[in-house]
């Protein structure tokens, strides 16, 4: 019979959560809880939110994780051990200490895979990664992409967003992730700002960055069901092909279960037949709201 969350050791218990916040941090407790659960083969039905609390306060005291408040609308407050808050908290997130800011969940986990996320100061409230598929809400918006042979994404949540952004687009570069200069990619974050994201990702197929161009290819969107796409003048180009809902769950489904295949002959599988093509450094609008964008034999899909 396995151990209960409290039967492990405190050093198993701490140990457990600074791996879990490291590669997916910052969490919500309740994330967590899920993690952990997992990570520590511990029965799904078992309670471990008051033993969980506990861990996590003693952690923050002891300077190992550290805890960042939020508002009831989900607007960021501030370090919960460097200030006091003049509004209710909602909930907490926790991250591994040691820097400045909160980061983007997810990010460590991508960077190990030569993957990287930059984005626009305070854009990190709004950005989440995830492994596997995702069940987007109104006004959440979903790019998914390979890494390791399985099936990532990048959730950005509008809905909270919209809150602080009055009607400003959003702007996610792709790119290829070869011989990149920090400073570069926070350059083109304050051009397409104030809210941009440049994810870069291990893909030969992909355009990198240079100091004169962003990247591979440019999404724009404000609302659901609407997208900019443009080309930056890449050397493979782009083109996509608009998706009905049952054509993407499969594609995703694919992607979720066919870890033998490599990404090149998983892309390269893909009919041809109804894809569009990109005019370089034109871009163009598209009303779907579940797109297949193709760089040669990359690819990803954006959904809203």
């Amino acid at each position: 019979m396995n151990k209960t969350y409290t039967e492990h050791s405190t050093f198993k218990r701490y140990t457990s959560i600074i791996n879990v916040l490291k590669s997916w941090g910052p969490l919500e407790r309740k994330e967590v809880e899920t993690w952990i659960k997992n990570k520590m083969d511990l029965d799904e039905k078992e309670n471990i939110e008051k033993a969980l609390r506990r861990d996590l306060k003693n952690l923050v005291t002891e300077s190992e994780v550290d805890e960042f408040a939020f508002n009831k609308q989900g607007i960021f407050l501030g370090k919960t051990m460097e200030e006091e808050f003049s509004e209710r908290v909602r909930f907490y997130k926790y991250q591994i200490s040691g820097k400045d800011n909160l980061s983007v969940s997810g990010r460590n986990e991508i960077v190990d895979g030569g993957a990287d996320l930059f984005y626009s100061p305070g854009m990190e409230h709004f950005l989440r990664v995830k492994k596997g598929e995702s069940h987007p809400e109104f006004n959440r918006f979903v790019i998914y992409f390979e890494l390791f042979n399985e099936l990532y994404h990048l959730e950005i949540d509008l809905k909270t967003l919209t809150l602080a952004r009055a009607g400003e687009w959003v702007n996610v570069i792709i790119a290829g992730n070869r011989q990149v200069k920090e400073k570069d990619m926070m350059k083109y974050c304050e051009e397409y700002g104030p809210y941009a994201v440049v994810l870069l990702l291990n893909d030969p197929f992909l355009s990198s960055p240079t100091k004169d161009l962003p990247g591979h290819l440019r999404l724009s969107f404000q609302q659901k069901g609407r997208v900019i796409i443009e080309d930056f003048g890449s050397k493979n180009g782009t083109s996509y092909s608009s998706l009905d809902e049952w054509s993407c769950n499969q594609l995703l489904s694919d992607m979720t279960f066919n870890h033998d295949k490599t990404k090149t002959r998983y892309w390269a599988e893909i009919e041809n037949q109804k894809m569009n093509t990109i005019k370089p450094k034109a871009p163009e609008l598209i009303e779907s709201e579940r797109i297949l964008v193709k760089a040669k034999n990359a690819g990803l899909i954006f959904q809203s």
